[in-house]
């Protein structure tokens, strides 16, 4: 695969709208895989080689979405090493922190790595 190309878009009206970023390349669709399409179509007229797309839809709401998303992986991790370094087992920081014990796992060997 060749170069890699972001597509940021927004809605109007019933359709996705936006530019592939570090291009001229402006494309619609009425759903983002129609923009992903359209975009990998218009830039191998553009450029020599073939061109990974990734669509990245923006809007208030998904700014508001994105955010909450990440405060709630900072909680997650907050909950799981505090628990953790109390030594409680994995299947409760599991069940208290509502994510698979896999997860918390995860977390607290990153947690291990960090103190070393």
């Amino acid at each position: 695969m060749g170069c890699s190309y972001r597509v940021v878009v927004k809605r109007k009206g019933r359709r996705w709208v936006g530019k592939v970023e570090g291009s001229g390349v402006y494309v619609h669709g009425r759903t983002l895989r129609e923009v992903k399409k359209s975009a990998a179509s218009a830039l191998a007229l553009v450029v020599d080689e073939p061109a990974d797309v990734v669509v990245v839809p923006v809007s208030p709401q998904i700014t508001a979405v994105n955010e909450a998303r990440e405060a709630y992986e900072v909680a997650v991790v907050e909950v799981v090493r505090s628990l953790g370094a109390q030594r409680v087992t994995c299947a409760d920081v599991a069940t208290a922190a509502g994510v698979p014990p896999s997860r918390v796992r995860e977390l607290l060997k990153g947690a291990q790595v960090g103190r070393g």
